[in-house]
């Protein structure tokens, strides 16, 4: 039974975490949607030079 109730309260600190984040004025922007659409730019720039592609630089996201 105090497994069930450590993880109620791990995830319940992670919601007040999380919205001391979301409070705290920060203009992080929000992920949305799953795969390369989640990915921010700096992350896709990353994966492109991993699989070899050259012009990484010049990437856009659009």
């Amino acid at each position: 039974m105090s497994d069930i109730t450590d993880l109620k309260s791990d995830v319940t600190d992670t919601a007040a975490s999380a919205a001391k984040t979301e409070t705290a004025g920060t203009s992080r922007r929000r992920r949305t949607g799953t795969g390369l659409q989640a990915m921010l730019l700096p992350e896709l720039q990353t994966l492109a030079s991993s699989l070899g592609i050259s012009g990484t630089a010049r990437m856009r996201k659009g």
